[in-house]
């Protein structure tokens, strides 16, 4: 299970655990919208995560809360990307420039724009807002949920790859 901050890296390593584990990478983004690209409730958001979890073998990512009590003691792993606030608000600026121009779709499959970018509950004027969330609401879950053995804490491109690279010798 990887964890973290909107931006923060943990899509991008889930897919490369994914690729040199040979497991399915899911994205929980994915699992919260329906085929007309709306968001479902929130029953069925844990029905999906529910029926996802009793795979044998996965790498998810996401970042929700509100299910952590389902995923993350099925974990055999829970890598927390904890990159720095400058570090995520730059990805995330640039990432929602990069989607506009190219019309590129998010993972939920819908489009971003000038206003789902940067108007009033836009992503990169809210990135502050989920970071301080994410620090201090994922300590608490962690801590509730017992599963501070399970987990290991990411801050920098060197850590991730220093991971990747011990996951390798094994």
């Amino acid at each position: 299970m990887v964890i973290g901050a909107t931006g923060s890296g943990k899509s991008t390593l889930a897919r490369r655990l994914s690729n040199k584990l040979g497991l399915k990478h899911i994205e929980l983004d994915k699992l919260l919208f329906d085929k007309e690209l709306e968001r479902v409730s929130d029953t069925t958001f844990r029905k999906r995560v529910v029926s996802l979890s009793k795979k044998e073998s996965w790498v998810c990512d996401g970042i929700f809360y509100n299910i952590a009590d389902l995923l993350w003691p099925k974990a055999d792993l829970i890598l927390w990307v904890g990159a720095p606030l400058i570090t995520i608000y730059r990805r995330v600026l640039l990432r929602s420039i990069y989607r506009i121009i190219t019309r590129k779709t998010k993972p939920g499959g819908q489009r971003e724009t000038f206003r789902t970018a940067f108007g009033k509950d836009g992503i990169v004027r809210v990135v502050p807002h989920i970071y301080s969330n994410v620090q201090r609401e994922y300590p608490k879950l962690i801590s509730e949920l017992n599963l501070e053995n399970k987990v290991i804490k990411m801050k920098s491109k060197k850590d991730i790859n220093n991971f990747l690279e011990k996951l390798s010798e094994t």
